[in-house]
């Protein structure tokens, strides 16, 4: 009691230490003497001195009860590691081992808090009361504080009367890495694609368009449009490959009436021969499907990804020998896993036309670039054969190989486009017997979906004689030299070579009044344009001099009756050329069917670009 009779409270100030500290060094030893004391004089009106004095252990197991509270919870990290706290999981697993023992590193980590240390983190003024005044909430354990913050990480407690409750844990680390075992296992199985179960009971699909494309050991007339000459060959190779086979492809390919759920129900039993015709044809698409796939994966995981190939070809040189290969397999894929979804929920198919039309964007999006490019495809080939010495023999080994079956890389290039024109074929059979069986919905579908699958092949046919003719313009423009002439670029949008060809340029010289024609002829190289035509001469090392040339609307043909001419000639005449100025050529062919075929085709393209 002071002299002024107001009563002398002992207050011990809160203690302030850095969070810091706690990762840093080591706190006092228990045993260390207490905080310093400061006499404090107030009046017997202040509030600070009617309330309750605080002792040191009820700060401390406050500040103990409320440290989980300056975590935030934040995402766990791929793994947790010994050594730094990654995530409030870790912060969680210290807190839990706390509660129980006091834990050191022995090589020069950080050390994990005690319950001293940690209750010395905190100030007792922050949870007293907030700037509102709003007392703050009641918790009756550390285990429940911690249930509370940490909702996915919740302690069992133990009920104990005198301290903190012990946390029922005897490898956190272990614990921990349980939990996020086990969520990486959920997340695998989710993330888990499910593969195809027909796709391994199937041949190569070389050996199924063999199967498709022979009958009697004889080939079958070719039903599809496009001739390039990596089509040929992989046909070639894989029909003879195939042909060889010991295994015939029947042996391997199943059926709609082998189906389980068809041979349970008695299913063949109770439809007629039509009808079971048609859905063999639909199953085909799934069988067929698998063939082709797997085929695709050879190609892909055997060729593509060969660490041989990757060493000695360069990135360009792989893009264009694969092109969007890896596409093309994986829109396959998720079409096989849609039909066979669909045949589990129906085993008769009626929504097949649907399925395909879904998925014809898709084939449009990859199909039409790599059939595109498979000009290039087959111009690297016979480079890499010719300037790669390494490349037939490291070629040689992959095609050796089990999987590969003795197919050739080429039959496995050309598969895209023989699925994709075998697809139709199909298509064309379903709705064939759909409307023989007078199945409106099934044929209606059938029909959109082949209509779709239609524009694809012939976009597909479109894009390589584009391409195939723009590539012709680049070879002629390197033949090409202008020199009497003015300089015209060859290559230009919606231009292509119509026809090209050696004629015989006939010239009569003037002899005088009485005497007979003399006349004189030399070589003429024409280059029928769709919109121009090029006279020129071919020269002894293959490049030509073009001598005139004119649009194709300045072109005219008329025929002419010259005695001492054979009937092969005709005139040509050019009524605005490079000069500007009007020219006349007197031309002589081989044959009469060849000056048809020339006066035909320059009639043709100048009438096309006239106005009617």
């Amino acid at each position: 009691m002071s002299a002024s009779g107001s009563p002398q409270v002992w207050f011990s100030p809160p203690v302030r230490i850095q969070s810091m500290e706690l990762f840093s060094k080591k706190q006092g030893c228990p045993d260390s003497p207490p905080q310093p004391t400061v006499l404090v004089k107030r009046c017997a009106s202040c509030p600070e001195t009617q309330k309750t004095p605080v002792t040191r252990e009820k700060l401390q197991e406050q500040q103990r009860q409320l440290l989980p509270a300056f975590f935030r919870a934040k995402k766990p990290r791929k793994a947790l590691s010994s050594i730094k706290w990654s995530s409030y999981d870790d912060v969680h697993l210290c807190c839990e081992s706390s509660l129980n023992t006091r834990q050191y590193s022995d090589s020069g980590s950080m050390e994990e808090p005690s319950n001293s240390d940690a209750a010395a983190l905190v100030d007792s003024s922050c949870f007293t009361a907030t700037a509102a005044g709003r007392e703050s909430p009641e918790v009756s354990s550390p285990s429940a504080l911690l249930s509370a913050t940490f909702p996915r990480g919740a302690v069992k407690a133990q009920s104990s009367a005198t301290e903190a409750t012990a946390v029922k844990s005897s490898s956190p680390e272990a614990s921990f890495l349980g939990n996020l075992s086990k969520r990486g296992t959920k997340k695998a199985k989710k993330c888990k694609r499910r593969e195809s179960k027909y796709i391994h009971c199937q041949p190569l699909y070389q050996e199924y368009w063999v199967a498709c494309t022979t009958a009697d050991g004889k080939p079958k007339e070719q039903r599809f449009g496009l001739e390039t000459p990596l089509s040929i060959a992989g046909f070639i190779s894989s029909s003879l490959l195939g042909a060889s086979s010991q295994m015939s492809p029947r042996d391997y390919t199943s059926f709609w009436q082998d189906i389980p759920e068809v041979k349970t129900k008695g299913l063949l039993g109770k439809i007629s021969p039509q009808r079971h015709q048609l859905q063999e044809t639909i199953f085909e698409v799934i069988t067929s499907e698998a063939s082709y796939l797997r085929s695709l994966s050879v190609a892909v995981n055997h060729f593509q990804k060969s660490s041989n190939l990757l060493q000695l070809l360069g990135p360009r040189d792989m893009h264009i020998l694969f092109s969007n290969l890896q596409q093309v397999k994986e829109v396959g894929e998720r079409f096989l896993l849609d039909l066979e979804d669909q045949l589990e929920s129906d085993v008769f198919l009626p929504e097949i036309g649907e399925l395909i039309l879904r998925h014809c964007p898709a084939f449009q999006k990859v199909y039409i670039p790599y059939v595109t490019n498979q000009m290039y495809q087959e111009q690297l080939i016979q480079q890499l054969m010719r300037e790669n010495a390494k490349f037939p023999q490291v070629l040689r080994q992959l095609e050796e190989q089990p999987v590969c079956q003795r197919q050739p890389l080429k039959s496995f290039l050309v598969l895209p486009f023989q699925r994709i024109t075998r697809l139709k074929i199909l298509l064309q059979g379903i709705l064939k017997l759909a409307l023989a069986l007078s199945d409106s919905g099934l044929a209606q579908s059938v029909d959109n979906a082949l209509q779709a699958i239609a524009q694809i092949v012939s976009a597909c046919n479109e894009n390589v004689k584009c391409m195939k003719q723009t590539e012709e313009l680049v070879v002629l423009e390197k033949q090409m030299e202008f020199l009497e002439v003015k300089l015209i670029p060859l290559i230009s949008r919606g231009r292509w070579l119509v026809r090209q060809g050696e004629l015989v340029h006939t010239l009569i010289l003037d002899s005088g009044v009485g005497h007979k024609l003399r006349l004189s002829s030399k070589p003429c190289h024409l280059h029928l344009f769709s919109d121009l035509l090029l006279l020129s001469r071919k020269r002894e090392d293959g490049r030509f001099s073009v001598q005139d040339y004119a649009q194709i609307w300045h072109v005219k043909v008329e025929p002419i009756a010259v005695p001492a001419l054979p009937d092969t000639s005709f005139l040509l005449c050019l009524t605005q050329n490079h000069k500007g100025t009007g020219s006349k050529y007197l031309l002589t062919t081989g044959s009469l069917a060849e000056k048809q075929q020339w006066v035909s085709l320059i009639s043709i393209q100048v009438s096309s670009v006239l106005p009617k």
